[in-house]
């Protein structure tokens, strides 16, 4: 990172605020690593900067909430304005992370933003050869309906819909913008691709998410899904 920093703290107030009006994604993500061995990143907003509380309301962009395992130090990162900061949370739950305005917002250097991955970059060629089954891509504009799979009778999660990337008999790959809709190993019921519904049942299994490759694919993540039984 760079030395260089913003004190001044009508210039931050300014520029959260600003960040703010224009809805920014903003990368957030804990410093421990999560029982897993992996560290929770998540897209989100910012809700409202409270200049008299002085604390900033961060909001996930995803369906599924903020899923933080630890009360430690969280980075705010903002790829757009290559600016960071980090503080301890003030209030933490799956809807919102609050936390102290900053005293001071890094200035990151471009070496190091390039260096930063937050999420495994796709790599086409690697992922091919272990799959049983090849994939057909999808036409263009395909749709894929989907929710999240319950075991609990009755319980029905909204529909989820995606763009569909490609799909065989064995699973199938969607686009979405935010790599932490889902969790790796969840449990997705696959509803229909457009308007043309499964036959039978469809579980399907969350294996990856990927960054996209190339600059059509800058801000965009793919989901691999395995089909499985109940």
């Amino acid at each position: 990172m760079s030395d260089q920093s913003i004190t001044d703290d009508m210039e931050i107030i300014r520029i959260l605020m600003e960040i703010q009006l224009k809805k920014e994604r903003l990368w957030v993500w804990q410093k421990e690593l999560g029982e897993d061995g992996k560290r929770p990143v998540h897209l989100c907003t910012i809700k409202k900067v409270d200049q008299i509380k002085n604390t900033i309301d961060l909001r996930p962009t995803n369906t599924g909430g903020f899923r933080f395992t630890s009360s430690g130090t969280y980075f705010v990162f903002s790829e757009h304005r290559t600016l960071a900061f980090a503080d301890t949370p003030i209030m933490l739950n799956e809807n919102s992370l609050i936390i102290k305005l900053p005293v001071n917002m890094k200035v990151i250097k471009g070496d190091f933003v390039e260096k930063l991955q937050l999420v495994e970059k796709e790599n086409e060629a690697v992922h091919m050869g272990k799959r049983e089954t090849p994939r057909v891509a999808a036409r263009s504009g395909q749709i894929v309906s989907m929710r999240r799979y319950s075991e609990q009778k009755g319980v029905r999660h909204p529909v989820l819909k995606f763009e569909l990337y490609d799909v065989s008999s064995g699973g199938m790959s969607f686009i979405l913008e935010d790599p932490a809709e889902f969790e790796l190993e969840e449990r997705l019921e696959v509803l229909s691709i457009d308007k043309t519904p499964f036959s039978q049942d469809v579980i399907g299994l969350v294996r990856g998410v990927r960054e996209m490759e190339g600059e059509e694919g800058r801000g965009l993540y793919k989901v691999g899904v395995q089909f499985i039984r109940k």
